[in-house]
């Protein structure tokens, strides 16, 4: 019978093999943790941004997502950040799996440790407003992805399905409004019979948006109006202020030209 541990050993001696020192498999253990960090992280960030995106929902606007359930979902669900959590979610589990000792636990287990680790350090990271601050940063590094706001507003901007978004310009949250929308058109807008669906100043500056419908040329009859976002105006009590967010983006129109700069506005009112 062949001697199989005496022919090992005769080709570790004739091509001189010597094993590897250990600290290149305590560098190659490292650098798999780090990797398997680094992997629940950016899962994480995507989380985040998921969280922000879906959480500016608004409770009373059913009728509409109902109306145009298709625009709803391609604005309000982050398709890049889904793939990104689960690419990096996978990616987490072969470092883990590739980690000393990890064989030992089953795969499903290392790869629910690896997702419950993202949505974790994601709802931390939530709470801080890091996914709002992320999706805007990556969309300022990468031109052909939309951020949020930019979707959002093309959502709104479509008068003749109901949908109308802009800035007060002049009137009352109660009988009467002039709007002026994203590009620059002002509108005529009738909410006296409007359900307001959040905070809602009447302010000059003041983003909102409105469903309703088409009446005239620029006039639009509301049925609900909505702040701009679920949180509304930030109110900063200590300096007796309310302030409209300020933001200044490009706002593409549908052909994919460049579109019109959005106005800045700031509103400081007296306590």
């Amino acid at each position: 019978m062949k001697d199989f541990s005496k022919d090992i050993l005769h080709t570790i001696e004739e091509r001189d093999i010597a094993p590897l020192p250990r600290w290149i498999f305590l560098m190659r253990q490292t650098a798999l943790l780090g990797g398997f960090v680094l992997s629940v992280l950016i899962g994480g960030v995507s989380v985040s941004v998921i969280l922000f995106a879906l959480g500016d929902i608004d409770p009373g606007a059913e009728r509409m997502i109902r109306m145009h359930p298709g625009p709803f979902l391609i604005t309000y669900l982050p398709y890049v950040w889904v793939l990104t959590m689960i690419a990096f979610g996978i990616i987490a589990y072969y470092d883990m799996r590739s980690i000393k000792g990890a064989y030992r636990y089953r795969a499903v287990t290392i790869l629910s440790a690896s997702i419950v680790a993202s949505i974790i350090v994601g709802g931390v990271l939530h709470t801080v407003g890091a996914g709002r601050i992320a999706e805007r940063r990556f969309a300022d590094v990468v031109p052909q992805y939309q951020a949020f706001e930019t979707r959002k507003m093309h959502l709104w901007m479509r008068p003749e399905d109901g949908m109308l978004a802009g800035v007060i310009v002049s009137g009352s949250a109660t009988s009467t409004l002039v709007l002026e929308d994203f590009s620059g058109i002002r509108w005529t807008v009738d909410v006296s019979d409007a359900v307001q669906r959040g905070l809602i100043l009447g302010d000059f500056g003041e983003r909102v948006r409105v469903a309703g419908s088409l009446t005239g040329p620029a006039v639009f009859h509301a049925t609900d109006i909505f702040p701009w976002t679920r949180r509304g105006s930030v109110i900063n009590r200590e300096q007796g202020m309310i302030r409209d967010e300020v933001f200044s983006r490009r706002f593409p129109d549908e052909s994919g030209q460049q579109g019109m700069m959005l106005r800045e506005r700031n509103l400081h009112l007296a306590p």
